[in-house]
């Protein structure tokens, strides 16, 4: 994150997807929010809620819910990249910044090197539901991140059902079933022994 070494820690940022169209009030939406508290939280305007299984582990990417609600967020939380978010350099500890980790650990997903940087710096995080009515992803299948982030494979017509039901079981019980499940556990544990 480069931009995030050359800043202030007060200087705004805005971190958004280029898979994406942002409607006219994003940006303005993102930034009301972030000056009605001051700067003191990022503000995003798409969250997924980490869940845990009953054994305390994390569970699939896939399993994890779109935050709806403005609930203030401090753990727990991955910030996605196409929903795009408003921070200050504050809000992240300097020897997560002062790296270039994320290009071996996350190259494809910043949005998660982002979130679980955050949450070691103790940045809380407030969701901005307006902005989000304001994106449009832009839906494509050639190499597109989201689509090599979040499938492995594309299932045949015969064994979706088979595939789905072992894949929720699978995923309940933290297995990767996808690339941001393989870098978010690699994230996790690169970032809190540094």
């Amino acid at each position: 994150m480069p931009i995030l070494m050359e800043c202030n820690d007060n200087d705004i940022l805005v971190y958004a997807d280029d898979d994406v169209i942002y409607g006219r009030e994003w940006l303005s939406e993102l930034y009301s929010h972030f000056c009605e508290f001051s700067g003191e939280y990022v503000v995003a305007s798409r969250i997924r809620k980490m869940r845990r299984n009953i054994f305390g582990h994390l569970r699939s990417y896939n399993d994890f819910p779109l935050v709806a609600d403005s609930e203030i967020l401090y753990k727990d939380f991955i910030i996605t990249g196409v929903g795009g978010c408003m921070l200050s350099r504050k809000h992240i500890l300097s020897k997560f910044v002062f790296t270039d980790d994320y290009l071996s650990l996350a190259p494809k997903a910043d949005d998660i090197w982002l979130s679980i940087s955050m949450q070691l710096s103790g940045a809380k995080v407030l969701p901005c539901l307006k902005a989000y009515s304001q994106v449009q992803q832009i839906e494509h299948d050639n190499f597109a991140l989201s689509s090599f982030n979040t499938l492995f494979k594309r299932n045949t017509k015969w064994n979706a059902l088979i595939s789905k039901v072992r894949n929720k079981v699978l995923g309940y019980l933290g297995y990767s079933l996808t690339m941001n499940d393989k870098t978010l556990k690699l994230v996790i544990s690169s970032l809190k022994n540094k």
